[in-house]
């Protein structure tokens, strides 16, 4: 008689090694030093730059440089506001189309397979995974490789031993003394 083993009908969701989690918790400083930090001053130097336009012109004596500096940071403003507009303008409506081509294939793929609940997104999951598969196919070829290289080697040991041997010979009899 056999024996059935009971299989489980939800799949296991994946778990990341130390190593990815470290990555991870690296990826979030990173993010925090060099993405969340310098907007957050951009917007406080242009609020700073708007207060100070505020101010200014409502400033009971205005000269000819004051209006001057004023127009120059109006200017200003206006480039640093415009220019993000105009980019987000002209990829907002491909970005919708995209997410939506995205998500319908998605759905069209995965119906009825459940959704794993990763620590991060899956993006990074995906990542991982492939990261793992990699790390299998480096310890298989270390594995391997030297198996496979050890006949080559000594192969060519035995040949370059007959080749001096034959040198040898030859040189035993022959008058020169190479």
């Amino acid at each position: 008689m056999t024996q059935q083993y009971p299989v489980s009908s939800t799949p296991a969701t994946y778990q990341p090694t130390e190593i990815q989690l470290a990555r991870a918790a690296a990826l979030r400083r990173f993010n925090w030093l060099f993405v969340y930090v310098p907007i957050v001053l951009g917007t406080v130097s242009i609020l700073f730059l708007l207060g100070f336009m505020f101010w200014q012109s409502f400033a009971p004596e205005q000269s000819e440089t004051s209006r001057t500096l004023l127009s120059g940071i109006a200017d200003v403003v206006l480039i640093l506001t415009l220019m993000p507009m105009m980019l987000i303008c002209a990829l907002g409506p491909l970005a919708l189309i995209g997410l939506a081509a995205f998500y319908y294939n998605r759905r069209q793929t995965q119906k009825d397979a459940p959704e794993p609940a990763p620590p991060v997104g899956k993006l990074h999951l995906l990542l991982w995974r492939l990261d793992a598969i990699v790390n299998t196919a480096a310890q298989k070829s270390a594995e391997l490789l030297p198996k496979i290289a050890q006949p080559v080697i000594q192969f060519n040991a035995l040949l370059a031993y007959i080749e001096s041997w034959f040198k040898q010979i030859r040189s035993l009899f022959s008058r020169n003394k190479r």
